[in-house]
This record gives C-alpha cells, sequence and structure tokens, in this order.
C-alpha cells in the first residue's frame, strides 16, 4: 500500500488493522459504532449492504457457517456490492476454519493480479466466489440503460471434483443403512409417503442412515409387494 498505492505509511496500518477483523453480526455493530468508517459513504453503503444480507441469512439459519472477513477482495473490478467466496472444511487452508475443523494447504498463484481465493497467506481457500455486478450488463448492451441488477458466481469443478472423490473414497461404504422407515396397508394404502419422509429426514439430521419403503399387501394378506 505504501510502494506501490502511495499511502502514507500511517493510513496503511490504519487499514492494516481493519482487515484483521472477522466474524458476524458483532463485527458489523462494530463497524456501524466507528465514526472515521460510517462517515465514509463507500463504506457506509458496504456496511449496509451485509447489514441486509445477514438479516436475511439469520432467516435461513446460515449464519452460523457464515464470516464476514473485511480482508476479502476479488480479482475483478466489475463488482459493486457484496463479494462472496465459499470454502468446506476440505478446502480450507491452515488458519482458516469451516465447521471448526482446519483445512489442508491450497497452491498458491505467483501471479500478482490472480484470484485471491488460492492464496493461502489471507486464509481463505474457496470452491465457489462471486458477488454482485449492476453494471457489468450495460457494458456489453446498447440497449441497456442504467444499472442493472445482477448477482453471479463461479464455481472451482477440478477443486470441487478432488474434494467429492477424496470424501468418497473415505466415507461412502456402499449402500449401508441402519433403518428402514416402512409403511404397511392393504386395500386403498396411499403409502404414507410424507410422513415417511418427515421420519427420514429427522433421522438423516440425527446423522442415521435411513431409506424409506412401502409395503402392501395382497386381498389374501399373505403376500407383500
Amino acid at each position: 500500500m505504501t510502494e506501490e498505492k502511495g499511502l502514507d505509511p500511517e493510513v496503511a496500518d490504519k487499514i492494516g488493522q481493519y482487515v484483521l477483523k472477522k466474524g458476524g453480526r458483532d463485527l458489523l455493530d462494530e463497524l456501524k459504532g466507528i465514526p472515521e468508517l460510517t462517515s465514509n459513504a463507500s463504506f457506509a453503503a458496504g456496511l449496509a449492504d451485509m447489514g441486509l444480507l445477514i438479516d436475511y441469512l439469520e432467516v435461513f439459519s446460515v449464519m452460523p457457517v457464515l464470516l464476514f472477513d473485511l480482508s476479502l477482495a476479488r480479482g475483478l473490478d466489475y463488482y459493486t456490492g457484496v463479494i462472496f467466496e465459499v470454502i468446506t472444511e476440505a478446502s480450507a487452508p491452515p488458519g482458516a476454519t469451516a465447521g471448526g475443523k482446519r483445512g489442508p494447504k491450497p497452491p498458491k498463484s505467483d501471479d500478482p493480479d490472480a484470484d485471491r481465493s488460492n492464496d493461502d497467506s489471507i486464509g481463505v481457500g474457496s470452491i465457489a466466489a462471486g458477488g454482485r455486478y449492476d453494471e457489468l450488463v450495460g457494458m456489453f448492451s446498447k440497449s441497456a440503460k442504467g444499472r442493472i441488477p445482477c448477482v453471479g458466481i463461479s464455481f472451482g469443478v477440478d477443486r470441487i471434483f478432488s474434494i467429492s472423490k477424496a470424501r468418497m473414497e473415505e466415507e461412502v461404504r456402499g449402500n449401508e443403512v441402519d433403518v428402514y422407515v416402512m409403511a404397511f396397508g392393504g386395500k386403498g394404502f396411499t403409502g404414507l409417503m410424507k410422513e415417511r419422509m418427515e421420519v427420514c429426514k429427522t433421522l438423516w439430521d440425527a446423522g442415521i442412515k435411513a431409506r424409506a419403503l412401502s409395503l402392501s399387501l395382497s386381498p389374501s394378506g399373505d403376500r407383500p409387494h
């Protein structure tokens, strides 16, 4: 920041204090209480966007797996709002956590303009990344007028495939089943599909491998199908 951007060392040090901050709504509330930040229109707009996003994610119970990271930056300059990256337990580099576990170290790029998602020095190895870009479409359309709201995401297919393959080799154990959820009935039996799905969902949430089966009896009552 001092050599390439020409910033005063004191300014660079002050910025450095903020890019180390990570958290959830608590961090958002902390930043809103700092006048030197909220007086900046661009920063204030960013905080408003994050506040709205957090409001929505709380509705869907996503906050336990979300990290508001002030060091996050994308390598492309067409983003106009919130940006995001997705990591898993398997893709998180040393020092980063996903679900409370450390992940393997991802490859680091020597290209200064490369996507930071592979840079383990800032603690994030992503399998997907994207953000808001309200002005991008207008750059390629003569008929488009003003800002066109858009959000996009790209996926690291190679990394996802590698993680999935490793997980399958370690965790998949054929068609083992701990519990069969069954329903029996005769003439007019509907199968109770919804009810069996609800029971299976409860078992899956508890880490129990379950499958739903239904048995209908013949008129004689002695042969299941």
